[in-house]
């Protein structure tokens, strides 16, 4: 698998949302909107996620002829494509205040002052990763996006029981 480009990347962007789907499936046969939105933000966050932890594992990528982005096209061009996906989680991530996804949270004042700030931080973590690809810039930016992603989860548990 790790052998086809991008594969290893939407097989563990899957991982991160699989756990709801399956989750929602056995807890009900209807998928709802808001489910649906938060499946959609977990594979993005997660595949960008992987896009740029891929640029700090190059090195063993390489030596294993595991086929990435960082590896076969460049770090920057995986920075670019990972600070991307990034932006359009930062533009997604307010919308249920915005679009009636679930009654609790549309309109909902204190869910939109907490997941703004989630959201910007997405976007500084796209602006870190395109100035700098190091291995050890990388890592950090890995460790803040998996406490960002807990944040964000916060945030919308406690917009949707506020």
């Amino acid at each position: 698998m790790k052998k086809v480009l991008l594969l290893k990347n939407i097989s563990i962007a899957y991982y991160f949302m699989a756990t709801i789907i399956f989750g929602t499936i056995v807890v009900d046969t209807v998928v709802e909107p808001l489910v649906q939105f938060y499946i959609l933000m977990a594979f993005l966050v997660g595949i960008a996620f992987e896009i740029m932890a891929d640029i700090s594992d190059m090195e063993g990528d390489m030596q294993h002829r595991v086929q990435t982005i960082a590896w076969r096209v460049s770090p920057r061009s995986a920075a670019i494509i990972s600070s991307l996906i990034f932006s359009v989680v930062f533009i997604l991530d307010p919308l249920p205040y915005f679009v009636n996804l679930h009654p609790n949270l549309v309109h909902n004042t204190p869910f939109l002052l907490l997941i703004v700030p989630v959201a910007v931080v997405y976007l500084f973590i796209s602006r870190s990763l395109m100035r700098d690809q190091p291995k050890n810039n990388v890592l950090k930016l890995r460790s803040r996006t998996i406490v960002l992603m807990q944040i964000g989860s916060l945030v919308y548990l406690i917009g949707f029981l506020v």
